[in-house]
Parts: structure tokens; C-alpha cells; sequence
């Protein structure tokens, strides 16, 4: 049960069950409307919450994120947050038709465009991180301290390529808790009140990855640990620290992984993409082990049915592809001599 501060949220209402995680993110989320009601000039600090969350103003909310370009599931997500933050606020507010429209953004057809320049190769994603890491190593930054900033980084992305855990799963990461050493490499766990499915997950590093964690916690980590100011357990437990020396927030992950990714990549990509990309990797690669997105992406059920669709059709192509390059090998095709047909005489008895 998450230990809430003093004011309307710590009242044992719906607020009261939400992991941190969910915390988070709908704290994040109203944020994003109430800077919103400040920009349009709606914002009255004298008014309750449930003033400012009205079909009107709620439409035109939506229709400033839809032309700002937001996508219909980001918008969603928003208004969710808002949603939320009503049923916390005055859950004797009727909302039913706010979940309506909520329902209608989810409908909606995503930008596959969007998706598809967030998507990128895992392998690809992997270089990036490796090279960051290099950097480190290599020319190490200006000072030592941006030279373990660079390889925290670098060592992020690689994890979360290769891991495809969540971010707010990757910001509460502890030695010993959630990060442990094994005989054959690192191993990762989380409970399942921190997982989204609420059910445990441990999953096995790989040797390669096990040893840029080791590397990480012999050498930068300590680097970045020297400058915090927090008490003694807390900067010994966390895993990820930032630039001062505290543990690396959710939100300090996702700007480092957006700012990385997009001055490498055409468009910068958030963390979720890391697993999108992860996914769509495995199908294309290996179209034959599309089961194992599921486990991979710690889903509870396979209910990423455009997955299953993708993998289908490009199962298909692979085989087709493969039909139709070996007769392509072979060169055209001989034409077939056929003896033209004798006309037939009279006396044939015709």
C-alpha cells in the first residue's frame, strides 16, 4: 500500500491502491492539464478541481492536444490522468461520460507513421548503448563524472533493449532487492505489487550484459554515488544515479533514453518504444517464436493481436519470398517444346 503525504490524496479512496508507479504517472498527467488551464487562461486557484473538468472545456482540451499532434492514445492517457485525479479529488463527481470519451480516443486509429519512426532495430538500440559505453571508456568526457554519466547511459539503453522491463520498474531497481549476482552472471527480479500484471518477474542476464553491469558497479557507479547527499541506505541500495548523486527518478530515465535516442536516431523514441521495438524485432527476425512476446514483455495473456497479425504476414512473405527466390535461381523457366499436330488426311476415316 503506497504511504501517501498529507492532503486530499491520502484519503482512503481510489488514490489509495495505486502502485507508484500508476501514482506517478497520473500525477505527471494532471500536470500536463493544469499547465494547459494556466496556458488558456482557465486556471482559477479558487475553484475545485471538478470546475475545470466539463465536456466543454475537457473538448477543448482534447482538440488543443489534437493539434499539437498528439496521438490518439497519448491523448487518452491524459485525460485518464485527469479522469483519475477527479475520482481522488470528488469521487462523488459523476464521470461515466469522461470514460466514454477516453474510450473513443483508445478507438481511435493510431499514426502508424509515429510508431514505425519510434521503432528501430534492437540491435540497433544495443549499438547505440555500446557506444556510449565505449565513449566512457575510451575518451571518458571532460572529467570523470561525465564519463560515468555517459556509461550509466549507454548502460541504460543496453539494459533496457535487451530486458524489456517498464520504466517505472527500472527507476526502483536496488542491489541485492532487485539486482543480484549469480555464479553464471546478474540476475533481475521485481514483486508483484511493482509489476503491471501484479505477478512476480525474475528473468537471467546474459553474460555480455552481466559483465557491463559488473563494470558499472565497480567503476561509475561509485563516481556518481560520491555526490550524494542522501543518507547512507538509500545511496547504497539504489542502482541508477543521476548527476547529483540521487537515485535516477522514472523521469530522469526518460529524458536521458529521449535525448540519446534523438540525437542518434531519426526521431527520438520514449522508453515504451524499447519494447515495441523489442517485439517487433523478435517477430521479424524470428517469425516462428512469436510466443515468446508475451513472456518477454511480462504480459499476463497474448493480447498484442497486431503482433500476431505482423508475424503472420510476415511468416507468409518469408515463405512466398523463399518460393519464389529459388525460381529465380533456377533462371527462367525452359519453354516446353510442343510438337505442332499433323493435319489429319482425309483417309483417316474422318
Amino acid at each position: 500500500m503506497r504511504q501517501l503525504k498529507a492532503g486530499a490524496f491520502t484519503k482512503r479512496n481510489v488514490a489509495a491502491t495505486w502502485r507508484d508507479g500508476t501514482f506517478d504517472l497520473h500525477v505527471w498527467n494532471i500536470s500536463f492539464f493544469v499547465g494547459w488551464l494556466n496556458w488558456s487562461g482557465r486556471l482559477n486557484d479558487q475553484a475545485d478541481f471538478s470546475d475545470w473538468v466539463t465536456p466543454e472545456i475537457m473538448g477543448t482540451y482534447v482538440g488543443d492536444m489534437r493539434a499539437a499532434g498528439l496521438s490518439p492514445r497519448s491523448m487518452a492517457t491524459r485525460v485518464d490522468g485527469v479522469r483519475a485525479a477527479l475520482a481522488a479529488l470528488s469521487p462523488e463527481t459523476p464521470a461515466a461520460w469522461l470514460m466514454q470519451g477516453i474510450n473513443k480516443l483508445r478507438a481511435e486509429p493510431s499514426d502508424r507513421r509515429r510508431t514505425q519512426a519510434r521503432t528501430q532495430h534492437t540491435a540497433r538500440i544495443v549499438e547505440l548503448g555500446v557506444s556510449l559505453m565505449r565513449q566512457a571508456v575510451e575518451e571518458g568526457g571532460a572529467t570523470l563524472h561525465q564519463g560515468a554519466v555517459l556509461y550509466r547511459d549507454g548502460l541504460i539503453i543496453v539494459f533496457m533493449a535487451l530486458a524489456v522491463p517498464r520504466l517505472d520498474t527500472v527507476s526502483v531497481m536496488r542491489g541485492g532487492r532487485h539486482l543480484a549476482r549469480q555464479k553464471d552472471g546478474y540476475r533481475v527480479s521485481w514483486s508483484a505489487a511493482e509489476m503491471k500484471e501484479d505477478r512476480p518477474h525474475e528473468a537471467r542476464l546474459g553474460p555480455e550484459l552481466s559483465a557491463l553491469i559488473q563494470r558499472y558497479l565497480d567503476e561509475f557507479r561509485p563516481v556518481l554515488a560520491a555526490r550524494s547527499k542522501h543518507p547512507p541506505p538509500e545511496a547504497e541500495g539504489a542502482v541508477w544515479f543521476n548527476r547529483r548523486g540521487g537515485p535516477l527518478s522514472a523521469r530522469g530515465i526518460y529524458n536521458l533514453i529521449v535525448e540519446r535516442t534523438g540525437a542518434a536516431f531519426e526521431a527520438p523514441m520514449f522508453p515504451h518504444a524499447f519494447r515495441h521495438s523489442a517485439a517487433t524485432t523478435l517477430v521479424l527476425e524470428r517469425p516462428d517464436l512469436i510466443k515468446l512476446v508475451t513472456p518477454l514483455l511480462q504480459h499476463r495473456d497474448s493480447s498484442s493481436r497486431e503482433l500476431y497479425v505482423l508475424a503472420d504476414q510476415i511468416e507468409a512473405g518469408h515463405r512466398y519470398g523463399a518460393v519464389i527466390a529459388s525460381r529465380r535461381s533456377k533462371g527462367r523457366r525452359p519453354a516446353i517444346r510442343r510438337e505442332k499436330p499433323t493435319r489429319r488426311r482425309r483417309d483417316d476415316g474422318i
